[in-house]
């Protein structure tokens, strides 16, 4: 969404992009120091690790309150368009996102300890007894509004349901991609169809691309002076309610990465050795993990896996690379356990270019030529 940048809070930037590099370092430090250096060392581990755990509970906070403008973007946007057909329509919209900022302004005084006269957290008239039964009345009217199926959403579903079984596995790969405003490449999107086997080949997959351009699921970008396309969007209100749901309804995703079939890499969820993915999962996507540490043993298991994307999807513009450099890096550890990816024989899809740092083994599967 708009309203609030992502990736602009301090304590994402402090877990992420410090304390992250921290422990990595101090992991590679440990095989130099020995005795009483060690035992100091490891202290300095533990503190850091906790420091950073509790860094990530004060920004997952901070991405519930984020995520909880969402509702009332989509409804002013429905407003806007028209959406409600009843003439009473944008005024229960607007009733709801009356309510929704009732609850955002609650979940602030929470997470900041603030009382309900700070900020923008005043009531201005009114008893506070009054304003809680209405804010409970239209939180009701907003839980029917949000779980009512309408006749649109049920017919997209139909459509895409419909759909011929590869062109369907194309649109739900894009329900992995979550965040809001974001910009998606192009070129890798097209790879991840190529390894699932959706598309044969890039010339398919421009075609493919195409027709969801026409079909509205994607929205081309086009840059100044260059007549092709490199990198697309998708609208909110599809990003966040069509797909997603469509995915999960079907398993085509799983949030239990220990058993899905393609397991998507998130921020706030990291997986570190010793965990062990699905031995027959079809594709690893990292969506917005910075750090991603390998783990022994994960690709020789792995005979099914078809597509291995551990860098950057995202497609930044020249003022955005300059005004945040580190918003486009990523990191990967334990890149020796790359060896193993000869094994991954049906492997068709690496992307090896996009981490910002990373040390690729000489030995690692170099047939994977779709990079």
């Amino acid at each position: 969404m708009s309203a609030v940048a992502p990736g602009n809070s301090a304590s994402r930037r402090l877990a992420d992009e410090v304390l992250g590099p921290l422990l990595a370092r101090l992991t590679t430090l440990k095989t130099l120091v020995r005795g009483e250096d060690q035992d100091l060392l490891e202290k300095i581990e533990r503190e850091l690790a906790e420091l950073k755990d509790v860094v990530s509970r004060v920004e997952e906070r901070e991405m519930e309150i984020r995520y909880s403008f969402d509702p009332i973007e989509r409804h002013i946007d429905d407003a806007l368009r028209g959406v409600p057909v009843a003439s009473d329509g944008i005024r229960s919209k607007l009733s709801v996102v009356d309510a929704e900022l009732d609850i955002i302004k609650a979940k602030v005084r929470t997470a900041y300890n603030l009382s309900s006269n700070d900020c923008c957290c005043r009531q201005e008239d009114g008893s506070a007894r009054q304003s809680q039964t209405a804010t409970l009345a239209r939180r009701r009217e907003m839980e029917m509004i949000r779980h009512q199926q309408s006749p649109q959403m049920r017919h997209l579903r139909l459509a895409v349901g419909g759909f011929e079984e590869r062109l369907r596995g194309c649109v739900l790969c894009l329900a992995a991609f979550v965040e809001d405003d974001i910009t998606i490449k192009k070129r890798l999107l097209i790879h991840w169809w190529i390894g699932e086997g959706f598309v044969e080949s890039s010339i398919e997959g421009n075609s493919r691309f195409g027709e969801l351009v026409d079909k509205g699921f994607l929205t081309p970008l086009p840059k100044p002076h260059c007549s092709k396309i490199h990198r697309c969007k998708m609208l909110p209100w599809m990003q966040r309610d069509l797909l997603p749901d469509m995915a999960r309804r079907s398993a085509f995703l799983d949030s239990d990465l220990s058993r899905a079939r393609r397991a998507i890499l998130q921020h706030g969820r990291r997986v570190t050795p010793p965990f062990k993915f699905n031995p027959a999962v079809r594709a690893i996507y990292n969506i917005s993990q910075k750090y991603v540490q390998l783990g022994e043993g994960w690709f020789a298991e792995m005979k099914e896996l078809r597509t291995l994307q551990l860098g950057q999807w995202r497609q930044f513009g020249p003022l955005e690379q300059i005004a945040d450099p580190i918003k486009s890096h990523i990191e990967v550890s334990g890149t020796e356990h790359l060896a193993d990816l000869d094994k991954c024989t049906n492997l068709r899809n690496w992307d090896k270019e996009s981490p910002s740092c990373i040390s690729w083994s000489t030995s690692t599967c170099l047939s994977a030529t779709y990079s």
